[in-house]
């Protein structure tokens, strides 16, 4: 339900219509970007990760995305596609993030273990813990020898992102998602089964 309490959703109205709304109403642009911020902040925050952010890194550049977030909403631009936009958004901030460290720094072993616990990742069994851990470690040392490009169109595809949203966020073709991602399924195959 609308704001307005009329029933209607902001989705199903015209896009001409949404976009003079949120000019109008600063509380609804704010509820609508903390909504796709619900929906989108886990997702991403473990993207970046993959992108070899710290999690404090991480968190700074998610809070980036979503202001830059706000700003193209608020100036009226398109809805379409937000989650691929902010994905977009988010890899950018993390490439300019290495660039000016001229490293891409690698998250060791404790970083990623007490993100995977802030996440929730770990079993409560000490059994189920040491099978988790122990795939966890075979999964990584498979991942760390994939390309950069290689794990992030994986990760991607694994959030459910299309060949053709991939293309646009890493900025390169279809066909190079395509081979990366064949490429990085076959070591992983390899992988499991050495």
């Amino acid at each position: 339900m609308s704001a307005d309490g009329e029933g209607r959703s902001e989705l199903n109205l015209p896009l001409d219509l949404c976009l003079a709304d949120r000019q109008q109403d600063p509380a609804r642009l704010k509820t609508r970007v903390l909504q796709v911020f619900d929906e989108s902040r886990d997702q991403l925050y473990r993207y970046l990760l993959c992108l070899n952010l710290r999690p404090e890194e991480a968190d700074d550049t998610i809070q980036e995305t979503f202001l830059r977030l706000y700003q193209h909403l608020s100036a009226g631009k398109s809805e379409s596609n937000l989650r691929g936009w902010l994905f977009r958004v988010g890899h950018n901030l993390a490439m300019n993030h290495h660039k000016s460290e001229s490293q891409c720094p690698r998250i060791d072993e404790d970083e990623w273990e007490k993100a995977a616990m802030e996440a929730g990742a770990l079993s409560p069994s000490p059994e189920a813990y040491l099978l988790s851990k122990e795939r966890e470690q075979q999964l990584q040392a498979v991942l760390a020898n994939l390309s950069p490009q290689q794990r992030q169109c994986l990760y991607l595809r694994s959030e459910g992102f299309r060949y053709r949203q991939i293309a646009k966020i890493l900025g390169i073709s279809v066909s190079s998602v395509a081979e990366f991602l064949r490429r990085a399924i076959q070591r992983l195959s390899r992988g499991q089964h050495e």
